[in-house]
């Protein structure tokens, strides 16, 4: 028996790489129960495919999940988590600041500190960065903000080969004054050894690039009602959202 199915809003978002608005339907319990089981699993990797299961089931728009830069899923997803559940939300911590008991010692405040958060008013940093970046007047490379798909490839490799595979999968261009290679023609050995032979401080440029690309950041300042202290807490990334 086919049973009548819910229909669903759909709402729009500007992403940051993309110049027209994303279309994209709230999430269902089929899409929560795969966050909840997410959280549960509590590792990198699970988080990633959820995140990325998420949205692909929840776009209404023709958009390459895989390629997407992480701000701009991280976008879509804090706009699917306002128009699924609600726009406002919480996030708790500890007081840790240093007080004295009546007794003279010293110990932890502890206070639960409510951290209120509106999911479609955290903005973007850093989205102003250059993406072209010369080594000389005929030679140089455009670069593109990391992806989810960069993200899985550095789960399982240590710090320095994790940075010259990131910086190498974040190319999307080499340019010279004759030819443009485009990355996506090239294995990532040939993009890793690309990398590997360049000066220090050309490459130094490209790393700073890929840790200071755009992303979602939220300060807020919060007194404790208990010691009075000012804490400023800054949150950044889906698991500080939603962790």
């Amino acid at each position: 028996m086919k049973l009548p199915e819910m229909k669903h809003p759909q709402y729009e978002v500007q992403l940051l790489s993309y110049p027209n608005p994303i279309k994209y339907r709230p999430f269902t319990v089929r899409e929560e129960m795969i966050l909840r089981m997410a959280v549960e699993a509590k590792d990198l990797d699970s988080t990633v495919n959820a995140l990325k299961q998420v949205v692909e089931n929840c776009l209404v728009s023709e958009i390459d999940v895989d390629n997407m830069a992480i701000v701009d899923m991280e976008t879509l997803f804090l706009h699917l988590r306002a128009r699924s559940i609600g726009e406002t939300g919480s996030q708790f911590f500890k007081c840790k600041n240093e007080v004295t008991t009546t007794e003279g010692q010293k110990k932890e405040c502890g206070m639960l500190l409510e951290v209120p958060i509106k999911y479609l008013e955290v903005p973007v940093i850093n989205n102003n960065a250059e993406r072209n970046i010369k080594f000389s007047d005929d030679m140089g490379v455009t670069m593109k903000f990391p992806s989810y798909k960069v993200a899985k490839e550095l789960i399982n490799l240590e710090q320095e080969e994790a940075e010259v595979t990131l910086v190498a999968l974040c190319i999307d261009k080499i340019f010279s004054s004759e030819e443009v290679f485009n990355a996506d023609d090239c294995t990532l050995e040939e993009l890793v050894e690309f990398v590997l032979k360049l000066h220090t401080d050309k490459y130094e440029k490209m790393k700073e690039f890929c840790f200071n690309a755009p992303k979602n950041q939220l300060t807020v300042q919060k007194k404790c009602a208990r010691c009075e202290y000012e804490h400023s807490f800054t949150l950044e990334g889906i698991q500080d959202f939603f962790g």
